[in-house]
């Protein structure tokens, strides 16, 4: 392992092989804690967290690079401000390649269209579909998507890949009945459900996951059944929060809460998603990299009022099989649709899915991703052994 050091800054040296190594600038805190799986060996990476850029404004290259690309990207620094200081702290960097898990970031994306040097850019979650038709294009140096839809060039999900290579070599772990993705974040939406508000995304989504989650909850009941909840929050300062949200909604029926810290307990949640027998998400990107490892899920927000319109998530749905998806918020039609997934055997289910599973998510263990990521670095960075 190259982990070396203490305690990481914004800015950070994770390792070094050998004094002329090529540099890698990583961006952005999302997957700091698990990309050393398909870096290079050879290879130096820094970490640059682009949330604190003023620590870089005393450099030299810093404010000549300002100045500079203040002309030099007049018409787009217009329009985003905050981009001229993005923009600088990178360039002042001078690293031989860009690689970041943070690729819906506007201003990363326009970076790497504008640089001479590789750039590498990860998708980390689903994305609104005409988000990404009008704000993705193959102007991208390198863009690594998770599958057809998106419509880019290389097509596979790092994390999945990564959390599935650990959990086959880990100890073997408990099975569970149902598990349940949360989608709760600690805002008003969801801490006050009274003051609903139709046009505040919070409030909608809290409205759909507690429909969800009742249908959960009664189904468990009635079926015997056990049920585990992993968490979308990822600190401890909000762990309670969440899981007291959810054992209001389930009236005192016993649940399992799995968190996922992003520093200690990274892929537990992955873990136990691997572990189930079935998944129940509205629309967590979560639910479908599950899909396409061939977990058997089952999609509430397809059936809830238009749900799928209003998150833009139409063709993710429309590539899906009847199968996987719930069509009208019933409870019998819920216990139909669950039960039927539960008596699929694995074979069955795969041989069903993974077909349209993989336009989405196009992830094949034959071939984990982060092995051909390194593979593909190693090349652009032209590291000779």
């Amino acid at each position: 392992m190259r982990l070396s050091g203490s305690k990481r800054t914004e800015c950070e040296t994770r390792t070094v092989c050998n004094a002329k190594s090529k540099t890698i600038l990583y961006v952005g805190p999302i997957g700091k804690n698990w990309i050393d799986d398909c870096i290079p060996h050879e290879a130096r990476v820094e970490f640059l967290e682009s949330t604190n850029i003023l620590r870089h404004i005393s450099s030299i290259r810093f404010l000549f690079f300002f100045c500079f690309n203040f002309f030099r990207d007049f018409s787009y620094v217009v329009r985003y401000p905050r981009s001229l200081a993005q923009l600088s702290a990178l360039d002042a960097q001078k690293k031989d390649l860009i690689l970041s898990c943070s690729d819906n970031w506007p201003w990363l994306q326009y970076y790497s269209s504008r640089r001479s040097s590789p750039t590498f850019l990860v998708q980390n979650a689903t994305r609104k579909c005409s988000e990404r038709r009008k704000k993705f294009s193959p102007i991208l140096s390198t863009y690594v998507a998770w599958g057809e839809i998106e419509n880019v060039i290389f097509r596979t999900s790092l994390k999945l890949g990564v959390a599935f290579e650990k959990y086959r070599d880990s100890v073997s772990h408990a099975k569970k009945d149902i598990v349940f993705i949360s989608q709760f974040r600690p805002t008003k939406g969801f801490m006050e459900p009274s003051s609903f508000d139709p046009k505040e995304i919070d409030s909608v989504i809290n409205k759909y996951q507690q429909i969800s989650f009742q249908l959960v909850h009664d189904f468990a009941r009635k079926n015997n059944r056990e049920v585990t909840v992993i968490s979308k929050t990822r600190g401890p300062v909000h762990y309670q929060l969440e899981k007291d949200y959810f054992a209001n909604l389930a009236c005192e029926y016993d649940f399992e809460f799995i968190a996922g810290d992003k520093e200690k307990r990274e892929f537990d949640t992955y873990f136990s998603c691997f572990s189930a027998n079935v998944i129940v998400s509205l629309s967590s990107s979560l639910a479908f990299e599950m899909l396409a490892a061939g977990k058997k899920v089952l999609f509430t927000g397809s059936g809830l009022d238009n749900f799928p319109a209003q998150f833009d998530v139409e063709a993710y749905f429309d590539a899906l099989p009847r199968e996987v998806k719930l069509e009208e918020q019933s409870l019998d039609h819920f216990n139909r649709k669950l039960l039927e997934l539960e008596s699929l055997s694995e074979l069955d289910f795969q041989a069903l899915v993974l077909g349209p599973a993989r336009s989405i998510v196009n992830f094949y263990t034959e071939e984990l991703p982060q092995h051909r990521i390194k593979s593909i670095l190693h090349q652009k960075l032209q590291i000779t052994s």
